[in-house]
């Protein structure tokens, strides 16, 4: 049984970038429309490249709702791996000054006359020197500060996907209009490509992905998945199935690399954090030094797999690699909630087919030429993987050598 599986944020994220750049009446309806008629058109294409028995459209909880906003408060708020202190100041009208560390980065916060609040700026590392030699300054409980200058210091810490770079965006309708317009189109859109919507409270769509593939793991016959993603955290799926392939939307090419290559892929986003998800690079065990992305790829490549346990017990702080394991690990999701989501898997019924292509503004012309087009990048994905197969095994043989 092979079965194709959509990331669906990822589908509605491209079917409203393909828009940019293009000219629509004013009226907001006519970017609904184009938005329903490139959903349509990516599933169809992809639905008859792969040529699937069953497919899945898995859906993100809202944003707010991500059981893994848990883990920051767990690890900054609760186990207060930061320290707030106070002095005060040097202008009895300015109030006190504070100043904070998180994640290697020391703060100063003060008071701002013009702004009429507090304000932070980051010091360099001189400034942080003279700070820590100036024994006015005392530690004060997060509790005991007031609410402003809780404010100014919650605006420092990391939280999950928090300061997360806005898009371009370009259309009179709001993207909350556009996301809901999306969530609404799955469950409606499912029956034409033989397949299912499915969300969870609490869970995105990786972790649903991840529930896929354990039960997957428990179906009896011969199985295979096809994800439809261009989020990297996926391909952990990857490391110990040969079953599970990954075919990028975006750029129209399946991902070619080897479960040692997902692995060094893992651990560089462990140590060096992922900017995308606002979580930070670990810190090293002396406390004041925050790995970045690239020197994690550095030590990835120079320790290699075989020596990164032993690197991380000797150079890690476990507190932050123990934050990076539980937001990024795939593993690492909550045992109740990956219940939940077999729950929701093995429950899936498949929705009465009410709609047609065309109800979602894909006429026939465009749903041919879509179909054409799948069917030609069939050949040439056939032959991509059939040259990437043979670099691998070559690759296996030279090992042995």
């Amino acid at each position: 049984m092979k079965y194709l599986v959509f990331d669906h944020s990822v589908v509605s994220y491209i079917g409203w970038t393909r828009m940019h750049g293009q000219n629509y009446e004013a009226q907001t309806s006519s970017e609904v429309i184009e938005f329903a008629r490139n959903f349509a058109e990516i599933m169809c294409f992809i639905h008859t490249l792969i040529q699937p028995d069953k497919s899945v459209l898995l859906l993100d909880c809202p944003g707010d709702d991500c059981w893994r906003h848990e883990i920051y408060h767990r690890y900054y708020i609760q186990d207060r791996n930061f320290k707030v202190f106070q002095n005060a100041g040097d202008d009895e009208a300015d109030g006190f000054k504070y100043h904070v560390t998180v994640d290697g980065a020391t703060h100063l916060i003060l008071w701002s006359q013009e702004m009429t609040r507090y304000i932070s700026k980051k010091l360099v590392k001189a400034a942080v020197v003279e700070l820590q030699a100036d024994e006015s300054w005392w530690e004060v409980p997060l509790k005991d500060l007031e609410e402003n200058v809780k404010e100014a210091v919650d605006a420092l810490l990391p939280g999950y996907k928090k300061g997360r770079k806005v898009g371009r965006w370009d259309f009179e309708t709001p993207k909350t209009e556009f996301k809901a317009l999306a969530a609404k189109l799955a469950p409606n859109f499912a029956p034409l490509v033989d397949g299912v919507a499915i969300g969870c409270d609490r869970a995105e769509a990786d972790d649903l992905a991840y529930a896929f593939c354990r039960w997957l793991d428990a179906q009896e016959g011969d199985n295979e998945v096809v994800f439809v993603t261009t989020d990297s955290d996926w391909q952990q799926l990857g490391i110990t199935r040969d079953n599970v392939s990954f075919y990028n939307p975006a750029t129209h090419d399946f991902v070619d690399k080897t479960a040692n290559q997902m692995q060094e892929a893992f651990w560089v986003k462990l140590l060096g954090g992922d900017r995308s998800d606002s979580i930070p690079g670990v810190m090293l065990a002396n406390g004041t030094t925050k790995i970045a992305e690239t020197r994690a790829a550095k030590v990835v490549e120079a320790t290699g797999l075989g020596g990164m346990m032993d690197y991380i017990k000797a150079e890690i702080d476990p507190a932050a690699l123990k934050r990076n394991t539980d937001l990024i690990s795939l593993k690492r999701i909550p045992y109740a909630l990956v219940q939940q989501c077999f729950d929701k898997i093995n429950g899936a019924k498949p929705a009465e087919a009410k709609y047609k292509w065309i109800d979602f503004h894909l006429d026939e012309a465009a749903y041919n030429l879509a179909v054409a087009d799948a069917q030609r990048d069939r050949i040439r994905l056939a032959s991509a993987a059939e040259v990437f197969h043979k670099e691998v095994k070559r690759a296996a043989e030279e090992t042995k050598l």
